[in-house]
């Protein structure tokens, strides 16, 4: 009766035997195995009993059925159970209360379908309420956090006066990646904290300041974007976990092409850079400076790369190398 039920579902159908070595440990396999399993506890089976309770503690997907309400313990009523007779207008109606039972099924595998279940069901949900909570206090520090770096560069900007900048709470959302906010926002979590690393150490470039400015205030809109979609339930997480690397990009500055300056930049890029990151191969441009490496610009010696009130360097801590003016090769065009 059960097994063109079943077959009639798209399934195949089989009891729970073996053939050699030990019995119990079959069953149990077949118990993990089995996308759905009936267990039929008319007349009260000991071991039927305690093979649903295996599969109660192993899976969801288990339909429990007998010939009477009376075989059928009162923990057991209220999930998926079915009645059943043997004449042929009730095995009629049991095949269609099967199919209707295996549909749902179908439709919400994820469905408690047992006391184990939903047990399980709602410590996960404690779990995960109790992590989206302890997230949003991160998340929450980390925008204090920005807001406070934030207006540190904006006193730098018009006092030119050396700041404090704190970076405990945007280096702990990188090494952890308590919540992974996607790529974007992870590189520009990664670009921010070597900029302001670098602002820690009085290095104070113009465009540094501007960069590290316009970053901050990006990533305080994206970060108070997710923290609010966390509130309300309404965050995914990417479906693999977001990773970065950092990749050596060198870029011409644009300018007089007689008297180009080459400088070694550094930006955090994913996994699969696009081509705009490749190192460029420079044509034109002879072999690399000894005195700079190529870079173009070498510490400040007026200020040894302090950079604070240096007219020589002009606050930058850098000059552009004497050697090769500034063009980072030798016998370059």
């Amino acid at each position: 009766m059960f097994q063109p039920a079943l077959e009639g579902c798209g399934y195949s159908c089989a009891r729970a035997e073996t053939s050699r070595g030990s019995l119990i440990a079959s069953i149990v396999e077949g118990l993990i195995e089995a996308d759905l399993v009936i267990a039929d506890v008319t007349d009260l089976n000991a071991n039927v009993f305690y093979e649903l309770g295996v599969r109660h503690a192993l899976r969801r997907g288990t339909i429990s059925v007998s010939q009477g309400t009376d075989h059928v313990p009162s923990d057991l009523r209220g999930y998926w159970f079915l009645t059943y007779g043997l004449r042929p207008a009730e095995v009629a109606k049991f095949k269609t209360e099967i199919k209707r039972i295996v549909t749902a099924f179908e439709e919400q595998p994820d469905r408690g379908d047992s006391p184990v279940s939903d047990y399980l069901d709602s410590e996960q949900l404690s779990s995960s309420r109790q992590i989206n909570r302890d997230n949003v206090k991160k998340l929450g520090a980390l925008l204090t956090e920005l807001s406070g770096n934030r207006l540190a560069l904006r006193q730098y900007m018009s006092t030119r006066k050396p700041q404090v900048f704190s970076l405990g709470c945007l280096g702990l959302l990188i090494q952890t990646l308590y919540v992974d906010a996607g790529t974007d926002v992870l590189k520009r979590c990664y670009e921010l904290e070597y900029k302001l690393q670098l602002l820690q150490k009085d290095i104070y470039p113009e465009q540094l300041v501007r960069e590290a400015s316009e970053q901050t205030v990006t990533l305080e809109e994206k970060i108070g974007e997710i923290k609010n979609k966390i509130t309300k339930g309404e965050f995914t997480e990417p479906a693999t976990v977001s990773a970065m690397v950092w990749s050596p990009r060198e870029t011409i500055s644009a300018g007089n092409e007689a008297n180009l300056k080459c400088e070694s930049v550094y930006g955090g890029v994913a996994e699969d850079p696009p081509n705009d990151w490749e190192q460029y191969n420079y044509s034109g441009v002879g072999a690399e400076c000894s005195a700079c490496a190529g870079r173009g610009t070498n510490v400040c010696l007026a200020c040894a790369g302090a950079g604070r009130n240096c007219v020589a360097c002009a606050g930058t801590g850098f000059q552009s190398c004497r050697e090769c003016n500034g063009a980072g090769s030798s016998g370059g065009e």
